[in-house]
């Protein structure tokens, strides 16, 4: 999460490939998430990080050819 909370970067793994999205609001900013001082990391609700990434559009997909 960029430091003024307006871009936030999420990396994530599945089916065995990473995907890194980058979300920005139209307004406003990220809720800040807290800090856990016992595992040293950060913790987002659940609801929270799908509110993140269940907007994720696509405008332009390119798929090359197989050999």
């Amino acid at each position: 999460m960029s430091r003024n909370r307006k871009v936030v970067k999420i990396l994530h793994y599945e089916r065995g490939f990473y995907v890194l999205y980058e979300k920005r609001p139209v307004m406003g900013r990220f809720k800040k998430p807290v800090f856990d001082e016992v595992s040293k990391c950060y913790r987002i609700q659940w609801s929270d990080m799908a509110y993140l990434t269940e907007s994720i559009v696509v405008d332009k997909m390119y798929v090359s050819p197989k050999d």
